[in-house]
């Protein structure tokens, strides 16, 4: 896991719009204390490998993709109130953090090794056909949506049991 990086303070920030603020406060799961917005950044690397046998030019933004840790994202995202989404964190049950931070590792190497795979061969068409690509990207995402489903379990249990889709849920935070 990479370390977190300094947290610096931030200037004063203007009102947000309600829906944003809406967001801002579901950010953190009150009985975990762990945020679900924080696997964003492993839903960006399933997208972009998702896509790439269609549009090559993604090679590039997938080979620069890296993982980040939990305090390093919290600490350079914009949303507001990260900090005590940040100050949470430390107060997570250890047992819960322990799961959570093996699961995360779990997934930030899947990712790696997801990104290596299909860097080598999205870089080697000679040695590898957009068949070839297409289904290492489609083993990659399954892999990592496995283990996202995981984390997400993890982060948010309730939403195991609420009937409505992913987007459903995100969807009512910009109402």
């Amino acid at each position: 896991m990479h370390r977190a990086r300094a947290h610096h303070s931030t200037p004063e920030r203007p009102p947000l719009r309600p829906a944003l603020q809406r967001r801002a406060n579901a950010l953190m799961n009150p009985h975990t204390h762990l945020a679900i917005d924080y696997v964003n950044t492993f839903n960006e690397i399933v997208m972009l490998i998702e896509h790439l046998p269609d549009m090559p030019e993604l090679i590039h933004n997938i080979k620069a993709w890296e993982p980040s840790s939990y305090t390093d994202y919290f600490s350079h995202s914009p949303l507001p109130d990260c900090a005590d989404v940040l100050r949470a964190f430390s107060k997570v049950d250890d047992r819960l953090r322990d799961d959570f931070e093996d699961i995360i590792a779990e997934l930030s190497a899947l990712a790696d090794g997801s990104v290596k795979k299909v860097s080598h061969c999205a870089t080697q068409p000679s040695q590898c056909s957009k068949i070839c690509l297409t289904r290492i990207c489609a083993q990659s995402t399954k892999n990592l949506r496995a283990t996202l489903q995981r984390a997400r379990q993890l982060i948010n249990p309730t939403a195991a049991n609420d009937e409505r889709s992913e987007q459903e849920r995100i969807d009512t935070f910009f109402r």
